[in-house]
């Protein structure tokens, strides 16, 4: 059994089916989809729908990676969950700076993001960290956040999809620098890196209605 300091989320996917309800009951149901040998490092996929009654609203994949868990023999899986294509060789379409701020892991963790890596300091630095860790789903939120204003002129009904991968360490009080390239309509590609150039959010992909 892998200690939690080894527990890492390594990338988040979500596809939404159509406007949240400003009201009303829904259900998760969710599912371990894969699970990966990486040798000194297993990787995790989970996978979850919610809906209502009137059918799914959205769908959501997150893998994880844990380290110490690996060498039980299972398939490596590929390199990477996320396919999707490197930023093309050409200025951002759009660039957006967003200010975490030094408090952001505690507000975050009051959303259910309970893991000790993002507020015991001391936890952190037993998982290697000068000290605690913004969440990487609080990092997907302001690339989300900085998308909608780009692309989807603040309506979050013209977001379609939003996938991409947790390549570095965030800590709570940088500022984010997000780029976003279009690469057709409807479609673009980004990243988002820390003020000293760290990518963070790496291999994002995104779709929107126009």
């Amino acid at each position: 059994q892998a200690p939690l300091q080894g527990l890492l989320h390594g990338e988040q996917a979500l596809l939404l089916h159509r406007p949240f309800p400003p009201a009303g009951l829904a259900s998760v149901a969710g599912r371990v989809s894969e699970v990966w040998d990486k040798g000194k490092a297993a990787v995790i996929a989970v996978e979850a729908r919610l809906a209502d009654a009137a059918g799914p609203l959205c769908d959501t994949k997150g893998t994880f990676f844990v380290r110490g868990a690996g060498g039980f023999g299972g398939p490596r899986g590929p390199a990477t969950e996320t396919a999707e294509p490197a930023p093309p060789q050409r200025p951002a379409d759009f660039v957006a700076e967003e200010d975490t701020r030094p408090e952001q892991a505690a507000l975050y963790r009051l959303s259910g993001g309970a893991s000790p890596l993002h507020i015991d300091p001391e936890f952190a630095a037993q998982a290697g960290y000068p000290q605690p860790t913004l969440h990487g789903l609080a990092t997907y939120g302001f690339v989300g956040r900085a998308l909608l204003a780009a692309l989807c002129g603040g309506d979050p009904a013209r977001l379609v999809a939003l996938a991409g991968r947790f390549s570095d360490v965030v800590y709570p009080g940088e500022k984010l620098i997000i780029r976003i390239w279009l690469t057709g309509p409807g479609n673009a590609v980004l990243q988002a890196e820390t003020h000293d150039g760290r990518i963070v959010f790496a291999r994002g992909a995104a779709r929107f209605r126009t």
